[in-house]
């Protein structure tokens, strides 16, 4: 149903011409109008391959080739597959330097600007320029003029080459209708209900001439409203501000009121969509919300001007924090100063019409703004030197100036191989060049009729080269290499910083806690410890009151276990003292063995042994718990009686006599009575040493419950508290080094030397796009996100962010890893084929610069 609408829209504006009037082409030709040809583009192709369509197009009408060579070549351009760009992000730096010269000198007012700025109109490429998003999107909304142009400069020949296979396009019939204004048509559909771009076009295209940047920025935004792209969708609002402010022109009633509407749309969709914002920038969202809320003041007063806020637009083009600081740098003392003699000299004053500037003057002005954009921009104070630092400390240094003012020392940094670094030139400093070249431009504004006289066309072309070679590199320099190289090194600084972290946290558990404790300072408070403290050995509690045993037996895991887990840890902390003793060393279940004499004086005992472990913590007991062997033992050769049987421990009775008698009528040649000493049979120490491993396996066992057990819950208290001490502790050291990084303290430890230098790096990345490829800045949001978004990489605002929520340090670093898996995959995209070469940065002014020699030829 759509594609049948925008068929009885194309054929309906057929009948409305951009074609040539009957006398200029020959009736015989069946031309095609020009809004036929924009909307079949349209509805059949691609914006960019409409884009590049119409550039061909144009070179061919201008081309000296024979039908059959131009119809082949136009052929194979249909057939030609293109990149398609969906977003098509627009900074209008034309507009951008005027309310810098506007705030930022002494010479230059709105009116100023308002009286002598031109607008001419749109301006197609040559086919050796390529086509930049913002192009694309431009020629593709002017298509008719474009095609008009086309259609007018060789009518008969290019109706021979012009063919469109498979389509029959309505030849041009009627002539066209009286032309409106572009901004009133565009201002009513935008406001309607979910628009469709190519159908509110094909209704409109035979209504205006051409679609200024007003009404080309508006029609953006909305197309970046629609495919959600906030980044460009920002950037169309901040150039509709900029062009609002600097026009001469008033809005009627209507105008403003059809703009206010869309400024609410706008609002509210900005306001929808805060989270994705603050995750491409988190400067984004608070400018443009007061740029949208600015913009109405406009309405009531059109000399309103903002200049905190136009500040913050300068800063965020650049990504320079304080625009107003580099602007009165010292450095700039003569660049200013010279500005404000040219442009005070170039006032306009009573009485009409002014005397022109003199001539050595003007000549002195015009060599004045020549040097400054083509000399004075690349002086190493301004662009930095060709040199490649590798002392850490000097690249410090060097990025602690904004990004434009070391664009040569960023081009030694990108690459390290030395044949290429040697084929890298010179370049300038973007900002200044920028500035410099239109103030130039507006000189020539200004002064048309001088530069007419004097011809300084051949300048002015060199400034074109220049600016082209801004930020174009030779083919050995490869953006995509360049910036994954630059990554793999930020992400090994990053391990080598958390490898740091973890050994200044081994360090301080090495010098604040016991030997070989195996505290996690950065785990919960009831963690499980298994430490076992060194020099730990079990002994008799009372050696003299131990029957004898006096072995030394080693714990174990299990044995520690009994302690209750604060304890352990209070232990770690230096809080106490774990020990561990026997006593009650005794034979239990005890009963009498008959020995080889048959003599029932004396007698074997055996038994079991059994014994008591206690558990002390700073020598108060926290347990107690019997161990019996599992084997009965014959202990005692002794007397053969109960006073004997029930002796626990008969230590006492070894090596006492026992004297017998034998039985009545035993006599003779032997006496009647033998004497016995009482000996131990048993070694107890070596009953305890064969038993303790089976009583270590089975300490455990809840049949054997403890005897007596005291947690001593009071000590809780002390451990936690030491605990977050000790926390505090480290992570107060860590922290420090991770936001007080300075060059001073690089060699305070390897952490300060790792943190260091991570962050050199994160900069260097972060200067590197912002200074080198200004346009995938501006242009890729997922390289932006990662930069300037508030979950980008690791950088020295997430460490003061961490210590000020009181993150603490292992949660940290997951963190961090965890920023760098989000981000990871960009950095290995081929930039250029989203964003276009980075001399689209600065397409509005060297527009500007084409349209000075366009007029200067055409006089």
């Amino acid at each position: 149903m759509k594609r049948l609408i925008l068929t009885l829209v194309i054929i309906l504006n057929s009948f409305y011409s951009y074609g040539q009037t009957n006398d200029e082409v020959n009736k015989d030709v069946a031309m095609p109008s020009a809004v036929a040809i924009a909307n079949h583009l349209r509805l059949n192709y691609g914006m960019t391959q409409a884009a590049y369509l119409t550039q061909m197009a144009w070179e061919f009408s201008r081309s000296f080739a024979s039908v059959d060579q131009l119809q082949q070549q136009w052929l194979q351009a249909l057939e030609t597959e293109v990149f398609e760009h969906q977003q098509f992000n627009h900074i209008n730096t034309h507009a951008l330097m005027a309310q810098t010269l506007i705030q930022f000198s002494n010479g230059m007012s709105l009116n100023r600007w308002r009286l002598t700025d031109l607008s001419p109109p749109p301006q197609l490429p040559a086919i050796g320029e390529g086509l930049t998003p913002d192009q694309v999107f431009q020629i593709w909304l002017n298509l008719p003029y474009f095609w008009q142009q086309i259609i007018k400069n060789q009518p008969q020949q290019t109706v021979q080459w012009l063919k469109w296979p498979d389509a029959t396009l309505k030849a041009n019939q009627f002539l066209s209708i009286e032309k409106q204004a572009d901004l009133p048509l565009v201002l009513s559909w935008l406001n309607k209900k979910a628009p469709e771009l190519t159908v509110e076009l094909a209704k409109t295209d035979a209504m205006i001439e051409y679609y200024d940047n007003l009404s080309v920025a508006l029609i953006r935004q909305h197309h970046h409203m629609q495919q959600g792209s906030l980044l460009a969708f920002a950037n169309d609002w901040i150039e509709i501000y900029q062009l609002i402010e600097l026009s001469p022109s008033l809005l009627t009633s209507a105008e403003q009121k059809n703009l206010a509407k869309l400024i609410d749309q706008s609002m509210l969709f900005w306001e929808q969509n805060l989270d994705q914002i603050q995750s491409l920038d988190a400067r984004l969202h608070p400018i443009l919300k007061l740029l949208l809320l600015e913009l109405p003041n406009k309405f009531k007063n059109p000399d309103h001007i903002n200049p905190i806020l136009n500040q913050q637009i300068l800063g965020l083009a650049f990504d320079v924090e304080d625009m107003a600081s580099y602007m009165n740098h010292p450095v700039r003392e003569n660049i200013q100063k010279n500005l404000e003699v040219c442009l005070n000299l170039s006032v306009m004053q009573s009485p009409e019409p002014n005397l022109p500037i003199a001539d050595k003057q003007f000549e002195s002005c015009f060599d004045d703004l020549f040097n400054w954009a083509n000399e004075t921009a690349k002086d190493p104070i301004l662009a930095g030197n060709k040199v490649r630092l590798d002392n850490p400390t000097s690249l410090h240094r060097a990025l602690e100036l904004p990004s434009l003012q070391i664009i040569n020392i960023l081009n030694m940094q990108a690459v390290t191989d030395e044949n290429c670094q040697q084929q890298i030139e010179t370049q300038a400093n973007l900002f200044e060049w920028l500035l410099a070249t239109e103030t130039l431009a507006w000189f020539h504004d200004r002064w048309p009729g001088i530069f007419a006289d004097k011809n300084k066309n051949d300048e002015f072309k060199r400034l074109i080269s220049m600016g082209k070679a801004i930020n174009n590199h030779p083919p050995c320099f490869n953006q995509s290499d360049a910036l994954a190289n630059q990554y793999i090194t930020l992400k090994s600084k990053w391990e080598r910083l958390k490898q740091e972290i973890k050994l200044q946290i081994d360090l301080y558990e090495k010098n604040e806690l016991i030997a070989n404790s195996d505290i996690n300072l950065f785990d919960s408070i009831e963690q499980k410890t298994n430490h076992i403290p060194d020099g730990l050995v079990i002994k008799p509690c009372d050696i003299s009151q131990s029957c004898g045993a006096y072995v030394e037996l080693d714990p174990s895991l299990k044995l520690m276990n009994l302690f209750p887990n604060h304890l352990k840890l209070a232990t770690q902390f230096g809080l106490g003292e774990i020990q561990i003793c026997y006593d009650q060393v005794q034979w239990q279940n005890r009963k009498t063995a008959p020995t080889h004499l048959d003599n029932n004086k004396i007698s074997n005992f055996e038994g079991e042994l059994s014994i008591q472990l206690n558990g002390l913590f700073e020598g108060n007991t926290v347990f107690s718990k019997q161990l019996i062997s599992n084997q009965r033992h014959i202990y005692l050769f002794g007397e053969n009686n109960q006073e004997t049987l029930e002796m626990e421990c008969p230590l006492s009775l070894i090596g006492k006599q026992i004297n017998t008698t034998l039985d009545r009528g035993t006599f003779g040649l032997l006496p009647n009575r033998l004497t016995f000493l009482t000996a131990q049979k048993t070694d107890i120490n070596a009953v305890i040493k064969n038993n303790w491993n089976t009583w270590l396996e089975n300490i455990q066992d809840e049949s054997t419950a403890l005897n007596y057990f005291d947690e001593m819950n009071g000590i809780k208290t002390k451990v936690n508290d030491s605990f977050l001490k000790h926390v505090n502790q480290i992570q107060q050291q860590i922290y420090r080094k991770l936001i007080a990084s300075n060059p001073s303290r690089i060699n305070d430890s390897a952490l300060s030397k790792a943190t260091f230098e991570y962050l050199n790096q994160r900069k260097l990345i972060n200067h590197m796009v912002t200074g080198l490829f200004p346009n995938t800045f501006q242009s890729n949001q997922a390289v932006r996100s990662a930069l300037t978004g508030d979950l980008r990489m690791v950088d020295a605002d997430f460490f003061r962010k961490s210590y000020d929520n009181q993150t603490n340090v292992i949660d940290m670093m997951e963190q961090g890893d965890a920023l760098f898996v989000q981000h990871d995959a960009i950095w290995t995209e081929s930039f250029s084929a989203l964003t276009g070469p980075e001399s689209g940065f600065i397409n509005a002014t060297l527009n500007e610069l084409k349209q000075i020699i366009d007029f200067t030829e055409k006089q």
